[in-house]
């Protein structure tokens, strides 16, 4: 019995292209540095430190040292526990720095329900 071979087509359920295209490595970096920005823009603006953001975001400090210098790829999942122990709506994340708003209150740790 001859072995399988994969598929050649590249619209099957492969690894992204995304990446590759030289193109989208340049607009991914550019939006990234964005980002890293805002990130630490909210933090500072709302004056607490990196160690304290990173215990409400529920990562490690040197993690958002890194997601703040625009050195790794944040997950959605982190981007919302960010907006949310910010205390500022998603979008703001992805608002350019002239039209973000950024509530000053000191924003409240989350939630854990009751056992």
């Amino acid at each position: 019995m001859p072995p399988k071979t994969k598929p050649v087509s590249r619209h099957t359920h492969g690894r992204s292209e995304v990446k590759q295209r030289p193109e989208m490595i340049a607009a991914l970096r550019e939006e990234s540095m964005k980002l890293a920005a805002r990130l630490k823009r909210i933090r500072r603006a709302l004056a607490i430190s990196q160690e304290t953001a990173a215990d409400r975001i529920g990562v490690h400090p040197v993690q958002l040292a890194r997601m703040e210098r625009g050195a790794t790829n944040v997950t959605l999942a982190t981007l919302v526990a960010a907006a949310r122990a910010y205390g500022v709506p998603l979008r703001d994340l992805f608002q350019e720095e002239t039209e973000a708003p950024v509530n000053n209150e000191t924003p409240k740790p989350p939630t854990t329900p009751a056992v």
